[in-house]
């Protein structure tokens, strides 16, 4: 969902759950990738990156 761009409460609405909910599983996952708060990065960008590498990773 993140690649589609879809804002917190769209994601909430898709899964049923609470805008609040979602917030929290986005900070987990920050939070697992390293990813800190800062004005320079993009961190749904930065997670989704990291993702495709484990992937890849992972296949090769």
């Amino acid at each position: 969902m993140w690649l589609q761009r879809l804002p917190n409460r769209a994601i909430a609405a898709r899964l049923t759950i609470t805008e609040c909910a979602v917030e929290a599983y986005v900070a987990q996952i920050f939070a697992k990738l390293g990813l800190r708060d800062s004005p320079d990065s993009h961190r749904r960008v930065l997670a989704v990156l990291a993702h495709i590498r484990s992937e890849r990773q992972g296949a090769g």
